[in-house]
């Protein structure tokens, strides 16, 4: 049986699920099976200025004042 996996970083996730047949839970219940994907930093700032700038073309006025982009 696959288990529900909301940690779409995770190289195991697909489809909401998990892709391993048998996982380790800690005391928190977070799952010590997870390897999370590796993303360059060049990478991750373009997602996040693309994101930011989607973003602010949605809100209806400007709610945050950002000096460094």
């Amino acid at each position: 049986m696959k288990n529900n996996c909301e940690c779409h970083l995770c190289i195991y996730q697909g489809k909401g699920r998990c892709r391993l047949g048998a996982i380790n839970h800690d005391a928190t219940g977070m799952c010590q099976s997870c390897v999370l994907v590796e993303v360059g930093d060049a990478f991750l700032e373009l997602v996040k200025r693309k994101q930011f700038e989607e973003l602010e073309k949605r809100l209806p006025s400007k709610e945050f004042d950002v000096k460094d982009r």
